[in-house]
């Protein structure tokens, strides 16, 4: 699988062979960002706590061993696996 990630996936659209010009241009158009839309009421305390947040971007392979962002979805992913496999066996 990361063979195949590898050869097909790339960093930017522009990149890809698979991103037309146009839907480059929609990607990379920022006055769609700017719109924000307020929908549903405000989750007080909670809201803030699961927020996103501005981090550094990763800029190369070896960054990703750095990042407690990765090593967080590698222990969440692990302790997911070994609940649903003590449940199925």
């Amino acid at each position: 699988m990361a063979c195949v990630w590898y050869v097909f996936v790339r960093n930017k659209p522009e990149e890809s062979k698979f991103v037309s010009e146009s839907e480059v241009a929609y990607i990379q158009d920022r006055s769609l960002a700017n719109q924000v839309t307020t929908a549903g009421k405000s989750l007080g305390a909670l809201g803030t706590f699961i927020r996103a947040r501005k981090v550094k971007l990763i800029e190369t392979k070896g960054g990703v061993f750095g990042s407690w962002n990765v090593w967080g979805d590698c222990l969440a992913y692990f302790l997911m696996v070994s609940v649903l496999y003590g449940l199925l066996t």
